[in-house]
């Protein structure tokens, strides 16, 4: 068979092309990896103004997906921040009040099994 040269030159890329697609198919499994909180730890008591929230890189993770509510998740909650960030630190401002936040790490497969804490703000 006389293959074209453009078509010996596709032909021989193919299997190199397949290799480097390969990476974007597979995607770390990271479901089964815990998140390390750092602040606030669970029922911790914090003065009223700025939280800062922080924990540990999860590798593979994309984002971290933190949700805030009051005054828990299972009794009426009030949403008081839901937000997907892509650093292991956030800060924001709380006033006076009892609060649960949880977090889980996520990239775009996967996701870890959300971590809940409470902390109250005096």
């Amino acid at each position: 068979m006389n293959f074209s040269p453009m078509k010996k030159i596709l032909f021989l890329m193919l299997p190199l092309l397949a290799c480097f697609s390969c990476e974007a198919i597979f995607v770390d499994d990271i479901s089964n990896e815990e998140m390390t909180i750092n602040t606030p730890t669970d029922r911790s008591e914090i003065p009223e103004g700025t939280v800062t929230f922080t924990w540990d890189a999860i590798e593979s993770a994309d984002e971290y997906h933190v949700q805030v509510v009051t005054p828990s998740f299972f009794n009426t909650p009030q949403i008081v921040l839901d937000t997907l960030v892509a650093t292991t630190t956030l800060k924001k401002e709380f006033s006076k009040g009892s609060y649960q936040w949880q977090i889980n790490a996520r990239n775009s497969e996967y996701e870890t099994i959300s971590t809940t804490l409470s902390f109250t703000v005096n």
